[in-house]
Protein backbone atom coordinates (compact mmCIF):
# COMPACT_ATOMS: atom_id res chain seq x y z
CA UNK A 1 0.00 0.00 0.00
CA UNK A 2 1.66 3.80 -1.16
CA UNK A 3 1.49 6.16 1.16
CA UNK A 4 2.30 9.05 -1.15
CA UNK A 5 -0.70 11.13 -3.01
CA UNK A 6 -3.79 12.71 -1.41
CA UNK A 7 -5.19 10.01 0.34
CA UNK A 8 -1.70 8.65 1.63
CA UNK A 9 -1.09 11.86 2.80
CA UNK A 10 -4.91 12.26 5.17
CA UNK A 11 -4.10 9.07 6.35
CA UNK A 12 -0.79 9.35 7.86
CA UNK A 13 -1.74 12.80 9.25
CA UNK A 14 -5.05 11.43 10.73
CA UNK A 15 -2.25 8.61 12.30
CA UNK A 16 -0.43 11.37 13.62
CA UNK A 17 -3.36 13.15 15.42
CA UNK A 18 -4.62 10.13 16.77
CA UNK A 19 -0.88 9.50 18.38
CA UNK A 20 -1.54 13.13 19.57
CA UNK A 21 -4.66 12.44 21.19
CA UNK A 22 -3.31 9.10 23.19
CA UNK A 23 -0.03 10.89 24.26
CA UNK A 24 -1.84 13.75 25.98
CA UNK A 25 -4.31 11.51 27.76
CA UNK A 26 -1.44 9.88 29.30
CA UNK A 27 0.58 12.97 30.16
CA UNK A 28 -2.10 15.45 31.40
CA UNK A 29 -2.64 14.26 34.63
CA UNK A 30 1.31 14.01 35.67
CA UNK A 31 1.29 18.05 34.60
CA UNK A 32 -0.49 18.82 37.71
CA UNK A 33 1.08 16.39 40.44
CA UNK A 34 4.79 17.20 38.78
CA UNK A 35 7.74 14.49 38.76
CA UNK A 36 9.32 13.41 42.07
CA UNK A 37 7.64 15.88 44.33
CA UNK A 38 7.73 15.31 48.48
CA UNK A 39 4.99 13.28 49.99
CA UNK A 40 1.34 13.78 50.58
CA UNK A 41 0.84 15.65 47.52
CA UNK A 42 -2.86 14.44 47.17
CA UNK A 43 -5.52 16.17 49.20
CA UNK A 44 -7.34 13.78 50.76
CA UNK A 45 -10.90 13.40 52.49
CA UNK A 46 -13.26 10.83 53.74
CA UNK A 47 -16.52 9.69 53.02
CA UNK A 48 -19.08 7.16 54.44
CA UNK A 49 -22.06 4.97 53.51
CA UNK A 50 -25.04 4.44 54.94
CA UNK A 51 -24.64 3.16 58.43
CA UNK A 52 -20.99 3.90 58.85
CA UNK A 53 -20.24 6.97 60.45
CA UNK A 54 -19.17 6.08 63.58
CA UNK A 55 -16.33 4.05 61.93
CA UNK A 56 -15.69 6.76 59.81
CA UNK A 57 -15.39 9.27 62.47
CA UNK A 58 -12.84 7.15 64.24
CA UNK A 59 -10.97 7.06 60.67
CA UNK A 60 -10.85 11.06 60.40
CA UNK A 61 -9.94 11.30 64.22
CA UNK A 62 -6.85 8.72 63.24
CA UNK A 63 -5.58 10.23 60.52
CA UNK A 64 -6.39 13.62 60.74
CA UNK A 65 -8.38 13.97 57.69
CA UNK A 66 -11.86 16.51 57.14
CA UNK A 67 -15.29 14.73 56.55
CA UNK A 68 -17.75 15.47 53.87
CA UNK A 69 -21.01 13.22 55.10
CA UNK A 70 -22.85 10.75 53.23
CA UNK A 71 -21.38 9.78 49.69
CA UNK A 72 -22.34 6.62 47.76
CA UNK A 73 -20.31 5.34 45.44
CA UNK A 74 -22.67 6.18 42.71
CA UNK A 75 -22.91 9.99 43.67
CA UNK A 76 -18.78 9.68 43.81
CA UNK A 77 -18.45 8.11 40.64
CA UNK A 78 -20.60 10.87 39.04
CA UNK A 79 -18.63 13.59 40.77
CA UNK A 80 -15.40 12.27 39.12
CA UNK A 81 -17.23 11.88 35.43
CA UNK A 82 -18.10 15.95 36.31
CA UNK A 83 -14.89 16.84 37.59
CA UNK A 84 -13.42 15.35 34.52
CA UNK A 85 -15.41 17.61 32.41
CA UNK A 86 -15.03 20.68 34.12
CA UNK A 87 -11.49 20.42 33.74
CA UNK A 88 -11.82 19.64 30.07
CA UNK A 89 -13.80 22.63 29.81
CA UNK A 90 -10.51 24.75 32.43
CA UNK A 91 -8.23 23.75 29.45
CA UNK A 92 -10.07 24.86 26.54
CA UNK A 93 -11.51 28.36 27.92
CA UNK A 94 -9.73 29.15 31.14
CA UNK A 95 -12.52 31.51 32.38
CA UNK A 96 -15.12 28.59 32.56
CA UNK A 97 -17.24 28.65 35.23
CA UNK A 98 -19.21 25.54 36.31
CA UNK A 99 -23.20 26.75 37.09
CA UNK A 100 -25.21 23.82 38.21
CA UNK A 101 -26.17 22.56 41.62
CA UNK A 102 -24.62 19.38 42.39
CA UNK A 103 -22.86 18.59 45.28
CA UNK A 104 -18.93 19.04 44.92
CA UNK A 105 -16.22 17.94 46.70
CA UNK A 106 -14.16 20.84 46.51
CA UNK A 107 -10.48 20.76 45.78
CA UNK A 108 -9.79 17.14 46.96
CA UNK A 109 -7.95 15.01 45.02
CA UNK A 110 -9.20 11.79 46.66
CA UNK A 111 -11.65 10.74 48.49
CA UNK A 112 -11.86 7.59 51.09
CA UNK A 113 -14.99 6.19 51.37
CA UNK A 114 -15.74 3.82 54.57
CA UNK A 115 -18.61 1.27 54.18
CA UNK A 116 -18.39 -2.74 54.14
CA UNK A 117 -14.40 -2.05 52.79
CA UNK A 118 -12.02 1.11 52.49
CA UNK A 119 -12.05 2.23 49.02
CA UNK A 120 -9.92 4.96 47.75
CA UNK A 121 -11.99 6.82 44.85
CA UNK A 122 -10.08 9.00 42.25
CA UNK A 123 -11.52 12.54 41.51
CA UNK A 124 -9.05 13.44 38.34
CA UNK A 125 -8.03 10.23 37.33
CA UNK A 126 -10.59 7.84 35.21
CA UNK A 127 -9.66 5.28 37.61
CA UNK A 128 -11.87 2.40 39.33
CA UNK A 129 -12.15 2.82 43.56
CA UNK A 130 -9.06 1.51 44.41
CA UNK A 131 -9.25 -1.25 47.50
CA UNK A 132 -7.07 -4.02 49.13
CA UNK A 133 -8.40 -7.37 48.13
CA UNK A 134 -6.61 -10.59 48.10
CA UNK A 135 -9.45 -13.07 47.22
CA UNK A 136 -10.18 -11.85 43.81
CA UNK A 137 -8.26 -10.16 40.90
CA UNK A 138 -4.92 -10.31 39.85
CA UNK A 139 -3.47 -10.03 43.59
CA UNK A 140 -6.15 -12.93 44.68
CA UNK A 141 -4.61 -14.92 41.18
CA UNK A 142 -1.26 -15.17 42.55
CA UNK A 143 -2.03 -15.90 45.86
CA UNK A 144 -3.76 -18.61 44.78
CA UNK A 145 -0.98 -20.23 42.48
CA UNK A 146 1.50 -19.37 45.74
CA UNK A 147 -1.21 -21.68 48.22
CA UNK A 148 -0.73 -24.19 45.52
CA UNK A 149 2.52 -23.88 44.97
CA UNK A 150 1.83 -23.89 40.98
CA UNK A 151 3.66 -20.87 40.78
CA UNK A 152 7.19 -20.33 41.27
CA UNK A 153 7.89 -16.82 42.52
CA UNK A 154 11.44 -14.92 42.12
CA UNK A 155 10.71 -13.75 45.46
CA UNK A 156 10.71 -16.95 47.86
CA UNK A 157 13.44 -17.78 45.81
CA UNK A 158 15.37 -14.30 46.98
CA UNK A 159 14.21 -14.40 50.68
CA UNK A 160 14.29 -17.81 50.63
CA UNK A 161 11.19 -19.07 52.38
CA UNK A 162 11.35 -22.48 51.63
CA UNK A 163 15.11 -22.95 53.43
CA UNK A 164 13.63 -22.18 56.93
CA UNK A 165 9.95 -22.71 58.07
CA UNK A 166 8.58 -19.37 60.22
CA UNK A 167 11.50 -17.08 58.63
CA UNK A 168 10.87 -13.41 60.07
CA UNK A 169 10.57 -11.05 57.74
CA UNK A 170 9.95 -7.43 57.57
CA UNK A 171 8.40 -5.71 54.57
CA UNK A 172 9.79 -2.05 55.04
CA UNK A 173 7.27 -0.56 52.26
CA UNK A 174 4.16 -1.81 52.96
CA UNK A 175 1.94 0.12 49.76
CA UNK A 176 -0.46 -2.26 49.50
CA UNK A 177 0.79 -5.35 50.68
CA UNK A 178 0.63 -8.14 47.59
CA UNK A 179 4.29 -9.41 48.10
CA UNK A 180 4.02 -9.74 52.24
CA UNK A 181 0.72 -11.80 51.54
CA UNK A 182 2.72 -14.25 49.06
CA UNK A 183 5.13 -14.25 51.64
CA UNK A 184 2.87 -15.17 54.27
CA UNK A 185 1.15 -17.84 52.66
CA UNK A 186 4.44 -19.79 52.45
CA UNK A 187 4.91 -19.74 56.12
CA UNK A 188 6.64 -16.48 56.83
CA UNK A 189 5.66 -14.75 59.69
CA UNK A 190 5.54 -11.21 57.95
CA UNK A 191 5.09 -7.43 59.50
CA UNK A 192 4.40 -4.93 57.07
CA UNK A 193 5.44 -1.27 57.64
CA UNK A 194 3.58 1.64 56.47
CA UNK A 195 4.07 5.02 57.23
CA UNK A 196 1.05 6.87 54.87
CA UNK A 197 -2.15 6.62 56.80
CA UNK A 198 -4.49 5.91 53.63
CA UNK A 199 -2.80 3.42 52.64
CA UNK A 200 -2.15 1.94 56.13
CA UNK A 201 -5.50 2.02 56.57
CA UNK A 202 -6.60 0.42 53.14
CA UNK A 203 -4.15 -2.50 53.88
CA UNK A 204 -4.90 -2.86 57.03
CA UNK A 205 -8.97 -3.35 56.09
CA UNK A 206 -7.63 -5.62 53.00
CA UNK A 207 -5.18 -7.90 55.70
CA UNK A 208 -8.61 -8.36 58.27
CA UNK A 209 -11.32 -9.26 55.90
CA UNK A 210 -8.97 -11.66 54.18
CA UNK A 211 -8.10 -13.52 57.59
CA UNK A 212 -11.98 -13.46 58.90
CA UNK A 213 -13.08 -15.02 55.51
CA UNK A 214 -10.10 -17.32 54.03
CA UNK A 215 -7.13 -16.76 55.59
CA UNK A 216 -6.95 -17.40 59.10
CA UNK A 217 -3.51 -18.81 59.92
CA UNK A 218 -1.88 -16.36 58.24
CA UNK A 219 0.95 -15.06 60.43
CA UNK A 220 1.23 -11.14 59.01
CA UNK A 221 0.76 -7.94 61.23
CA UNK A 222 0.27 -4.41 59.57
CA UNK A 223 2.14 -1.27 61.73
CA UNK A 224 1.78 2.23 61.55
CA UNK A 225 4.98 4.10 61.11
CA UNK A 226 8.24 4.78 60.27
CA UNK A 227 10.29 1.73 59.02
CA UNK A 228 13.39 3.87 59.82
CA UNK A 229 12.26 4.21 63.23
CA UNK A 230 11.04 0.61 63.77
CA UNK A 231 14.17 -0.91 62.79
CA UNK A 232 16.74 1.20 64.95
CA UNK A 233 14.22 -0.60 67.99
CA UNK A 234 16.10 -3.83 67.22
CA UNK A 235 19.37 -2.16 67.05
CA UNK A 236 19.38 -0.40 70.46
CA UNK A 237 17.63 2.51 72.50
CA UNK A 238 16.68 5.36 70.47
CA UNK A 239 14.76 8.10 71.76
CA UNK A 240 11.31 8.24 69.03
CA UNK A 241 10.40 11.47 67.96
CA UNK A 242 6.43 10.45 68.53
CA UNK A 243 5.35 9.19 71.76
CA UNK A 244 2.06 8.88 70.37
CA UNK A 245 2.85 6.09 67.59
CA UNK A 246 5.68 4.12 69.45
CA UNK A 247 6.69 1.43 67.45
CA UNK A 248 8.14 -0.40 70.50
CA UNK A 249 5.04 -1.08 71.17
CA UNK A 250 4.56 -3.85 68.51
CA UNK A 251 8.34 -4.70 68.99
CA UNK A 252 8.05 -5.60 72.42
CA UNK A 253 5.67 -7.85 71.55
CA UNK A 254 7.86 -9.96 69.00
CA UNK A 255 10.74 -9.30 71.39
CA UNK A 256 14.14 -7.26 71.09
CA UNK A 257 15.82 -10.82 71.01
CA UNK A 258 14.36 -11.81 67.57
CA UNK A 259 15.44 -9.44 65.13
CA UNK A 260 14.02 -10.40 61.80
CA UNK A 261 15.96 -12.65 59.04
CA UNK A 262 15.33 -10.64 56.59
CA UNK A 263 14.01 -6.93 55.55
CA UNK A 264 12.15 -6.66 52.28
CA UNK A 265 12.09 -3.53 50.01
CA UNK A 266 9.80 -2.37 47.68
CA UNK A 267 10.55 1.58 46.51
CA UNK A 268 9.05 3.54 44.76
CA UNK A 269 10.24 2.77 40.76
CA UNK A 270 11.70 6.52 40.20
CA UNK A 271 10.22 8.34 36.57
CA UNK A 272 11.42 7.84 33.38
CA UNK A 273 11.20 10.87 31.43
CA UNK A 274 10.94 8.60 27.90
CA UNK A 275 8.52 6.46 28.79
CA UNK A 276 5.72 6.37 26.88
CA UNK A 277 3.23 3.77 28.59
CA UNK A 278 1.65 5.16 31.71
CA UNK A 279 2.08 3.18 35.17
CA UNK A 280 -0.68 0.70 36.44
CA UNK A 281 -3.64 2.13 38.66
CA UNK A 282 -2.38 1.15 41.76
CA UNK A 283 0.82 2.71 41.50
CA UNK A 284 -0.31 5.88 40.22
CA UNK A 285 -2.51 6.21 42.96
CA UNK A 286 0.55 5.34 45.52
CA UNK A 287 2.55 7.85 44.32
CA UNK A 288 0.01 10.51 44.60
CA UNK A 289 -0.72 9.80 48.46
CA UNK A 290 2.86 9.12 49.49
CA UNK A 291 5.14 10.13 47.08
CA UNK A 292 8.32 9.35 46.30
CA UNK A 293 11.09 7.00 48.61
CA UNK A 294 13.35 9.59 49.36
CA UNK A 295 15.07 7.99 52.21
CA UNK A 296 15.87 4.45 50.83
CA UNK A 297 19.77 4.83 51.30
CA UNK A 298 19.28 5.28 54.97
CA UNK A 299 16.42 2.54 55.08
CA UNK A 300 18.75 0.42 53.31
CA UNK A 301 21.71 1.11 56.14
CA UNK A 302 19.70 0.34 58.97
CA UNK A 303 18.13 -2.92 57.31
CA UNK A 304 21.88 -4.25 56.99
CA UNK A 305 22.59 -3.55 60.39
CA UNK A 306 19.43 -4.86 62.05
CA UNK A 307 18.45 -8.06 59.76
CA UNK A 308 19.86 -11.76 60.55
CA UNK A 309 20.78 -12.50 57.50
CA UNK A 310 20.11 -10.58 54.40
CA UNK A 311 18.11 -7.42 52.59
CA UNK A 312 16.14 -8.18 49.63
CA UNK A 313 15.43 -5.00 47.30
CA UNK A 314 12.99 -4.97 44.62
CA UNK A 315 14.24 -2.82 41.99
CA UNK A 316 13.12 -2.07 37.62
CA UNK A 317 15.18 -4.32 35.81
CA UNK A 318 16.95 -1.27 34.19
CA UNK A 319 17.40 0.73 37.43
CA UNK A 320 20.74 1.44 39.08
CA UNK A 321 21.38 -0.73 42.29
CA UNK A 322 21.27 0.90 45.50
CA UNK A 323 24.71 1.54 47.08
CA UNK A 324 25.79 3.02 51.17
CA UNK A 325 28.99 3.16 53.56
CA UNK A 326 28.27 -1.01 54.10
CA UNK A 327 27.84 -1.89 50.55
CA UNK A 328 29.89 0.56 48.23
CA UNK A 329 30.27 -1.96 45.12
CA UNK A 330 26.13 -2.44 45.20
CA UNK A 331 24.38 -5.65 45.89
CA UNK A 332 25.97 -9.28 46.64
CA UNK A 333 23.51 -10.84 44.40
CA UNK A 334 20.82 -10.36 42.03
CA UNK A 335 17.96 -12.33 40.61
CA UNK A 336 16.62 -10.78 37.49
CA UNK A 337 13.42 -10.93 35.72
CA UNK A 338 11.00 -9.70 32.94
CA UNK A 339 10.61 -6.48 34.17
CA UNK A 340 11.88 -6.49 37.30
CA UNK A 341 14.65 -7.99 40.01
CA UNK A 342 15.66 -8.37 43.25
CA UNK A 343 18.67 -7.24 44.71
CA UNK A 344 20.42 -9.35 47.43
CA UNK A 345 22.62 -7.62 50.24
CA UNK A 346 24.23 -9.98 52.50
CA UNK A 347 23.90 -8.53 56.31
CA UNK A 348 26.23 -6.61 58.06
CA UNK A 349 24.67 -6.86 62.21
CA UNK A 350 27.11 -7.23 64.80
CA UNK A 351 27.66 -11.00 66.64
CA UNK A 352 25.89 -10.14 70.03
CA UNK A 353 27.92 -10.03 72.67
Amino acid sequence: MSLTGRWGFRFVLGLRKMKGRLYRVQRTPMRRYGRGAGRAMAAVCISYENGFQRKAEKLSMKLDLPMVGEWQGEQLGLQQKLRRKASRQKRRNPEWVREGKEKDLGEFDYVMSVGKCLEVYSLERPFNPLKVDFQAGRAGYRIQNAVEGCDSNLIEKAVRVSHQPQIRVIDATGGLGLDAMILATRGANVTVIERCGVVFSVLQDGVIRAKQESFQHLDINVVFGDSIEYLKCYIGNVQLPNPNNNPRDHVSKLGYNDPPHVIYMDPMYPHHQQRRSGARKEMTVLRDLAGDDQDCVELLEVSLKTCLERVVVKRAIRAPPFTCAQKPLGYDLSLPGKSCRYDIYNSTRLPAV
